[in-house]
């Protein structure tokens, strides 16, 4: 059984990173952040992106796969709580904003 202070952490580190349901997210797509694509580069180029946010970014960001119709994994869709933080993250990383 787990831990009930553990679920509670759990529950308040949720609460810090997801965007809250009455909040439209602004969605950049950032088709080709994959490993098919990347290769070695691929997770130098997601930690980069990630540090990014954390640096510069002040409202919630959420960090999803897309995948194509045979559902393999072909880029990183970033939903940000801010519509300013998702412009400039766009302006550095070149995504398709949305």
């Amino acid at each position: 059984m787990l831990n009930p202070e553990f679920l509670a952490k759990l529950a308040a580190m949720r609460a810090k990173t997801q965007i809250p349901p009455n909040v439209t997210p602004q969605i950049v797509d950032d088709i080709g952040l994959s490993e098919d694509h990347l290769g070695d580069r691929f997770p130098q180029e997601l930690v980069a992106r990630r540090e990014w946010i954390a640096e510069n970014c002040y409202g919630r960001v959420e960090i999803e796969p897309i995948r194509d119709t045979q559902m393999r994994l072909v880029g990183r869709q970033f939903k940000f709580e801010d519509v300013v933080d998702a412009v400039f993250f766009n302006l550095r990383w070149a995504g398709d904003i949305r």
